[in-house]
């Protein structure tokens, strides 16, 4: 089963962004393929992740940017802060959605973060095939 997905705009005070992802991340938990089950990224999935691209936010998409850029070594929520310009609540808060994006087309989340939970990062793999999809090779 696919999710079609819509973009919509709303206003939300700065301070309280992160709360406002999580909480409407939690919205999408249920949609889901039937099977339940998560697959990993092939290549063959491109217009996928043209998709799942095209549903995450301007702050996300510069977050990714950066990911794909770093893969696989990672960057921390801070790095991430300071490559974009962002607070990193505004990081934390912008990497909910897109695991939710992903999983609403059965995939696992775009992107991991390391044991010690520091370095958020995205396989080769995957940076390689947002890459290709969005013609950035």
């Amino acid at each position: 089963m696919q999710t079609n997905l819509s973009n919509v705009a709303v206003q939300v005070p700065t301070d309280r962004l992160s709360e406002f992802y999580t909480m409407l991340a939690g919205l999408f938990e249920s949609v889901q393929p039937e099977t339940n089950k998560l697959t990993e990224w092939e290549c063959s999935d491109g217009e996928i992740a043209k998709k799942v691209y095209e549903s995450l936010s301007p702050i996300a998409r510069e977050i990714y940017e950066s990911l794909f850029n770093w893969a696989p070594t990672g960057l921390t929520v801070d790095d991430l802060a300071e490559s974009t310009k962002k607070k990193p609540s505004q990081i934390r808060g912008a990497l909910s959605w897109p695991s939710t994006h992903a999983k609403s087309f059965g995939k696992v989340p775009i992107h991991c973060q390391m044991e010690d939970g520091k370095n958020i990062f995205v396989t080769e793999k995957v940076a390689q095939i947002f890459k290709d999809a969005l013609g950035r090779s």
